[in-house]
């Protein structure tokens, strides 16, 4: 299975790698920990979506973007894609055997950055 980012992300990952907003990391390509050997994946969508793919069975169509302090995480869900062809935003908790959806947060990646710009504001 391939994903494909949308237009949205492409647009994320080549303008700003990664994105901290008010306190709030929003996971992208960096390069400064890219590598498996460190066990330390925060920052890095790829490295922690592999790295959760193979040890706690993270569906494959989710993508990491976000840690929160109370252990949720929040997903690109390219299961669930918009006409537009972006992925909706979820949270999901790991439950030991693999993560559970526990919300759908947005519709797609700009919406969800409003959201956050909203909530500070």
């Amino acid at each position: 299975m391939s994903i494909i980012f949308s237009p949205q992300i492409k647009h994320y990952l080549s303008e700003f790698g990664y994105i901290e907003l008010f306190g709030i990391e929003l996971y992208g390509i960096v390069n400064e920990s890219f590598s498996l050997d460190k066990n330390d994946f925060e920052g890095c969508m790829v490295e922690w979506t592999l790295n959760e793919r193979a040890n706690n069975n993270l569906n494959p169509n989710w993508i990491a973007l976000k840690f929160e302090d109370d252990g949720e995480m929040v997903f690109f869900d390219f299961e669930n894609t918009n006409a537009e062809g972006e992925p909706r935003i979820i949270s999901a908790i790991d439950e030991g055997n693999g993560y559970i959806l526990n919300d759908e947060l947005a519709e797609d990646f700009g919406e969800y950055l409003n959201y956050l710009i909203e909530e500070e504001y």
